[in-house]
């Protein structure tokens, strides 16, 4: 939220903007408006209330993500998780306290609500509180690969077959067997971090 902030992380994006163009989305329609932010230790753990505050005022879902550790930099990127735990006691500190929505593990976040809010707070916890019993998503990235776990490695292509020509019957079948084998959940306990990619390389 503040400006030289998001000038200096972005290199040369206005805050003004953006938030502009979230209120816009809103006006046109395309709701809900979920805003998602890492926390990441010695950087932008002071942005956590300010972003909170934003729920008060707008029916916006604000949803704060612990750092998930990536390739060559999963050591760092360990050291600078902040869990939802203390996300969560900072904001209650600050702004009141959160009442809990849905926290039954169905979405990935778990959702609260400030006092008196429009909006939501959100809090995905992939490393203090892994969700990965009841996660049921796959991605699909830039390249035409099926991710079968986000923090894990394992892909299916289906680009190459769909070039060559591969019917609907076929490509179903390969997401199918993709499927079957996605695991059962992440190794990031046990420091397995994905390798192959990071994270601006899969997408959402």
């Amino acid at each position: 939220m503040d400006p030289q902030k998001f000038f200096r992380i972005t290199r040369g994006g206005r805050v003004e903007k953006v938030l502009s163009g979230i209120t816009a989305a809103e006006t046109a329609g395309l709701r809900p408006i979920k805003l998602n932010s890492v926390v990441v230790r010695g950087f932008n753990e002071d942005d956590v209330v300010p972003l909170a505050a934003l729920t008060l005022e707008r029916p916006w879902e604000v949803r704060f993500i612990e750092m998930m550790p990536f390739g060559s930099v999963g050591d760092f990127a360990e050291a600078g998780v902040v869990k939802s735990q203390e996300i969560q006691a900072a904001i209650e500190a600050a702004l009141g306290p959160l009442e809990p929505l849905d926290l039954s593990g169905g979405e990935p976040a778990r959702t609260f609500r400030l006092p008196g809010a429009s909006g939501t707070v959100g809090l995905i916890s992939p490393v203090s509180q892994p969700f990965c019993a009841k996660c049921g998503r796959l991605r699909l990235t830039a390249d035409g690969r099926l991710r079968l776990c986000l923090l894990r490695d394992d892909e299916a292509d289906l680009l190459t077959p769909l070039r060559r020509g591969a019917t609907y019957d076929e490509i179903k079948e390969i997401f199918r067997t993709a499927a079957y084998r996605r695991p059962f959940g992440h190794a990031l306990a046990e420091k397995m971090f994905p390798q192959a990619r990071v994270m601006i390389q899969i997408g959402g």
